[in-house]
């Protein structure tokens, strides 16, 4: 919902119209309490989204004529400098409601990160783990020219190339002393 509606009379008016309707329809229904509130819940936010859709439309169409107002300033041409303070006026209106615009999409946008949970640091910390469980090395060339395909056995090949050369250096190291 948006802050907006919350201080609009007419909004709150639509949305005791809208609870007294559902209760005077779902009072004695034997639902269950909480199917009951999903249901309440679900037409408080019909509402809601009918009322923020309207929002947005009229300011779209605000926008619009604030344009076309300012595009037809524009061919206009004025030497006193009349034309250009209406100008910058409707640049100030248009300016205005491109704010209003901005809030409305950002607090939608936080609208669905608490609906719908933060799935994009979950996407992320699915990416990761997958990341972390594929193999870095997918394939290797053996000494012999042949193709060591597969994450088990190209595992295995470097397990047995780094054993052969630690214990090469552990020979190495013992004849030493």
């Amino acid at each position: 919902m948006e802050l907006e509606l919350l201080g609009d009379h007419g909004y709150r008016h639509d949305i005791q119209e809208v609870l007294a309707g559902y209760f005077s329809e779902n009072w004695t229904t034997a639902l269950s309490r909480s199917l009951e509130w999903e249901a309440f819940k679900v037409a408080i936010r019909g509402e809601s989204l009918a009322k923020t859709y309207g929002i947005r439309k009229k300011l779209d169409r605000e926008l619009a004529q604030q344009a076309d107002a300012l595009n037809a300033l524009q061919c206009q041409t004025d030497n006193g400098g009349v034309l250009e303070n209406e100008s910058q006026a409707v640049r100030g209106r248009i300016s205005a409601l491109w704010s209003r615009l901005d809030s409305y999409v950002l607090t939608h946008f936080r609208q669905r990160l608490h609906c719908e949970g933060d799935r994009s640091g979950r996407l992320l910390a699915w990416l990761l783990h997958r990341e972390r469980s594929t193999p870095i090395i997918l394939s290797l060339r053996g000494t012999t020219g042949d193709g060591i395909l597969g994450q088990t056995r190209v595992n295995a090949h470097l397990r047995e190339h780094l054993e052969t050369i630690y214990s090469s250096l552990q020979c190495d190291a013992s004849s030493q002393i």
